[in-house]
């Protein structure tokens, strides 16, 4: 039997978090369904008895945001790993997701990303500004989705209102123009010409690219990619980000 650990009500970032994924295992294997298990966190601790996995189905980052949650899923994880059962997507691992945490990670293993630096103030972001003399992308730390997304541009003066917007902390980092290395290689196509953001998904020994997206701008997204572009007024995407 596997166990999966889901945020209870009033609890997480979406009360019905990745619902979907097990509706459509309780549609297309219903003999898996059956060997599920669930419990949601707030209620009492759960049974192990026949529990061979805990899955933490849990939003991130999670000892940041839902401190609650994270010690009751720790304490399961550790009754869970003591009685021998695997653990799969630990409680412990669910605030790498944070920007700055999983730059240092990538960056450790060897593999080569933009180093996003954390800037817990406005202090922290003016004294890092000022050691910089190309442009400057920033955006929250803990948050998905663009949140706060930005570019700073050199000399570009801070106002009091667009600081009191901004996600604290601050994850920052300087841009790096991916285009060049497909230029240098003698390549003319759309990676040569365009910005582009790719999501991978890796599962064990399996990398299957999940979307690519291209843009005219630094700052790519689904929303003002180029074939959304077409479809739309390009002033539409406007809100969606800034430039300073």
């Amino acid at each position: 039997m596997l166990l999966i650990v889901r945020h209870g009500p009033g609890r997480g970032r979406d009360p019905n978090y990745l619902s979907y994924m097990l509706d459509e295992i309780a549609r297309v294997a219903p003999d898996v369904q059956a060997r599920l298990r669930f419990h949601e966190t707030g209620d009492k601790p759960p049974s192990l008895d026949g529990i061979t996995a805990v899955l933490f189905w849990l939003a991130d980052p999670l000892r940041e945001f839902y401190p609650d949650c994270f010690e009751e899923a720790a304490a399961i994880a550790d009754h869970a790993r003591a009685r021998g059962c695997h653990v799969a997507n630990s409680p412990e691992a669910l605030s790498n997701t944070i920007k700055s945490v999983q730059s240092k990670l990538w960056r450790d293993a060897g593999i080569d990303t933009p180093e996003w630096v954390r800037l817990p103030d406005t202090a922290a972001l003016r004294a890092y500004l000022a050691n910089q003399t190309g442009p400057v992308l920033i955006r929250a730390d803990q948050h998905h989705g663009q949140k706060n997304l930005g570019l700073i541009r050199p000399g570009k003066q801070l106002s009091r209102r667009f600081l009191s917007n901004l996600a604290w902390p601050l994850a920052a980092t300087r841009p790096i123009d991916v285009r060049a290395a497909y230029r240098a290689a003698g390549h003319t196509g759309p990676f040569a010409r365009r910005h582009h953001v790719m999501r991978a998904m890796v599962m064990g020994p399996t990398v299957r690219i999940d979307h690519v997206f291209f843009c005219d701008d630094l700052i790519v997204n689904q929303k003002w990619s180029s074939f959304m572009l077409a479809m739309r007024p390009r002033r539409a995407w406007r809100r969606f980000h800034f430039h300073m």
